[in-house]
């Protein structure tokens, strides 16, 4: 399965930590080391330019967004144009915005919103998908019906939970 992993820009006047320093997206490689067995793309918004045409030169079966509260707008919108390029693309969002407010992205462009730890959540997610199955119940995953979301608790969110795959240096 061809996932893309995205990172929004925060766009102006947000005051946010890129003022200061640009970190590397680590929240996408630690999800992209879950899903080793997908074929994986990381898309960061900061430098990697037009999401339309990596969309479309990578066709991608899902896209994953991950969002902050300053990232709101950006991750909708990038939703919008994966869904506006191919309808039958599976769109994810999760992030802290999405642990924290989740009924936020109650939206027509989302499909299933991940709360709290992603990795385990993301790639059993995936499995479902590849299956043709239906969506089942998750730990924190809420997932679109009809126009609305149907949640599924809790989430994978022990701090002390160490087993989570670690990033490598490719």
């Amino acid at each position: 399965m061809r996932v893309l992993l995205v990172k929004p820009t925060v766009h102006p006047p947000t005051i946010a930590g890129s003022d200061v320093a640009e970190l590397e997206p680590l929240e996408l490689e630690y999800l992209a080391t879950a899903l080793r067995d997908h074929d994986v793309q990381l898309f960061d918004e900061r430098f990697d330019g037009d999401l339309t045409a990596a969309l479309q030169r990578f066709q991608p079966n899902v896209v994953a967004v991950t969002a902050y509260s300053v990232h709101y707008d950006g991750a909708l919108a990038m939703l919008r144009t994966a869904k506006g390029l191919d309808a039958r693309v599976f769109t994810v969002v999760g992030g802290h915005h999405a642990t924290v407010l989740p009924a936020d992205f109650q939206r027509s462009e989302v499909d299933a919103i991940v709360c709290g730890e992603g990795a385990f959540t993301l790639a059993e997610l995936l499995r479902q998908i590849e299956r043709g199955a239906p969506p089942a119940p998750l730990p924190g995953l809420w997932y679109g019906r009809c126009g609305g979301v149907t949640p599924s608790w809790p989430a994978h969110s022990d701090p002390r939970d160490h087993s989570a795959p670690r990033p490598t240096a490719r």
